[in-house]
This record gives C-alpha cells, sequence and structure tokens, in this order.
C-alpha cells in the first residue's frame, strides 16, 4: 500500500484549481472528443516496430471466425 502525505492535498487542490494552458487545451478537446485513438492496426504496427528495435520478432497470429467461441 502506498504511504499517504496529507501535506500533499492542499498542493494538488491548488494545481487543479490553475491548470497550465497545456492541460486546459488538453481537456478542452478531451471534453469535445476531438483526441482521436489510433486504430488498432496502426498500434500494431508501431508496437511491432517497438519490439524489433529491442531485437525481438513479432509473430501475429490470426484466429478465423469458424475457431472463436
Amino acid at each position: 500500500m502506498l504511504y499517504y502525505n496529507p501535506r500533499l492535498k492542499t498542493k494538488a487542490r491548488s494545481q487543479r484549481a490553475n491548470p497550465t494552458d497545456a492541460e486546459l487545451r488538453l481537456w478542452y478537446r478531451l471534453r469535445r472528443k476531438q483526441i482521436l485513438a489510433l486504430s488498432q492496426a496502426e498500434y500494431d504496427k508501431r508496437r511491432s516496430e517497438y519490439l524489433e528495435q529491442w531485437g525481438l520478432r513479432v509473430y501475429a497470429l490470426t484466429i478465423g471466425k469458424s475457431c472463436r467461441k
């Protein structure tokens, strides 16, 4: 379990009350659903490239509809 420091509560409240410009822009876009998520294919491609940089091989298994329950 993590130790709770009650002195941090005041600082956290202050930071929430006075967000940075970047935080304001981020929350603005999140509220309006303007942040686009990567497609699954793009995510898989980036992950594979990252792993391959470390010398790991990536194999993809395809499960057909007849194999799914």
